[in-house]
């Protein structure tokens, strides 16, 4: 999976970047709000620190489909690094459900599985109420994205190394910027377009 950070420019792990997508051989497919499917192809991409895969699609997006913010780098004023908060997931097949997740140094949920969450989500709204779901990372699933539900609306954390961490997006936005930048200029975009950064201040800060 891409995850999309603006209307052209998509988030990835570098290390699957040998799929044929990244260099434009293979075309990669939205459905939008109103089950309409966009598809696309990947124009370049380039990599940044902590394995992050930035690219830059052929054309926008319509906002239909839509983008994902990220937490701002100073979080921990509102977020717990100490302990576990509640995260949502996806794999390979394409199921959705919560998982207990830690930040700071990374994004992990190795060794969470079964921690509770206080105002964690129930098991109601996500189709990993079947018994026979397998609603957990694997292998296979390099890229997924992980997210934060904020009010109605997901923000972007990171996306899976592997079965147990992923990189913190918010740490490196400075680096995902210049590489957004240095995408649309060098494929003749007229739009700069950077990362959108989740608004957390209308929140009750953490205690110090």
């Amino acid at each position: 999976m891409v995850t999309m950070v603006s209307p052209r420019h998509y988030l990835a792990q570098a290390h699957v970047a040998w799929a044929p997508f990244f260099s434009g051989r293979d075309v990669v497919v939205f459905s939008d709000t109103n089950n309409q499917v966009h598809r696309r192809v990947s124009l370049q991409y380039t990599n940044v620190q902590g394995g992050i895969a930035v690219g830059i699609l052929d054309s926008d997006l319509p906002n239909s489909v839509g983008y994902v913010p990220v937490l701002p780098g100073n979080y921990t004023n509102w977020l717990s690094t100490s302990s576990a908060i509640q995260g949502i997931g996806v794999n390979q097949d394409y199921l959705v459900f919560g998982e207990a997740i830690q930040l700071g140094n990374g994004v992990r949920w190795d060794g969470l599985t079964g921690v509770p969450v206080p105002f964690g989500l129930g098991t109601n709204w996500t189709s990993c109420a079947d018994p026979f779901a397998k609603c957990h990372l694997r292998q296979g699933d390099s890229s997924d994205p992980v997210q934060l539900l904020i009010e109605d609306h997901l923000v972007l954390l990171s996306s899976s190394t592997g079965v147990n961490s992923g990189p913190d997006y918010a740490m490196s936005a400075a680096a995902i910027n210049a590489a957004m930048h240095y995408l649309s200029t060098n494929n003749g975009l007229g739009t700069d377009y950077q990362l959108s950064f989740e608004v957390l201040t209308n929140w009750q800060r953490l205690t110090q």
